[in-house]
């Protein structure tokens, strides 16, 4: 789907452009109950990942019940509830269900943590397009390597001048 087709689709969604990486996130806060936010990432104007946060007190049988709903619909996962911890983002225990196949891929991803002394659980799905993401991240990378290459460092042509030289004399 492309930017300007969504755009049209859903005008109240709020846009935020990263330039240098040539991606663009759309945020919106849906009317169903059951959800708190849905973002639609874009990349070269296509998009390539939806990120649904779920409301999971709003879910019936929480995230149990979401799980068995997928499960439903894409089959068995191939990866079921694989257990991930975080610790940088403060989280006290993450389980992701992945459904995978040459297009997309589904993550479900349950994350328990602390916030303000309370213990919290996000829920979010990801749905990604397998070949744009590869662009993306094939994207990432070069960016990294230009700006790496920009980063002034000594080779062997080009000897680094020490303080205690003067220019005419490291040219020599």
């Amino acid at each position: 789907m492309e930017l300007g087709e969504i755009l049209r689709l859903k005008p109240g969604l709020e846009k935020t452009r990263r330039r240098e990486a040539g991606t663009i996130l759309l945020t919106g806060s849906p009317a169903d109950r059951h959800l708190k936010r849905v973002e639609h990432r874009f990349f070269s104007a296509r998009l390539y990942e939806i990120r649904i946060s779920y409301r999971i007190d709003r879910l019936p049988q929480g995230a149990v019940g979401l799980l068995a709903q997928l499960k439903d619909a894409y089959g068995p996962p191939r990866l079921d509830r694989e257990e991930d911890f975080d610790r940088e983002h403060g989280d006290l225990s993450r389980w992701g269900t992945v459904w995978e196949d040459a297009q997309t891929r589904l993550v479900l991803l349950e994350r328990h943590y602390v916030h303000d002394a309370h213990v919290l659980i996000a829920l979010t799905l990801t749905m990604t397009d397998q070949e744009l993401a590869r662009r993306y991240d094939a994207a990432q990378e070069e960016q990294a390597r230009r700006k790496w290459c920009k980063v002034p460092i000594p080779t062997p042509e080009r000897r680094p001048v020490a303080k205690t030289e003067a220019p005419s004399d490291a040219s020599r």
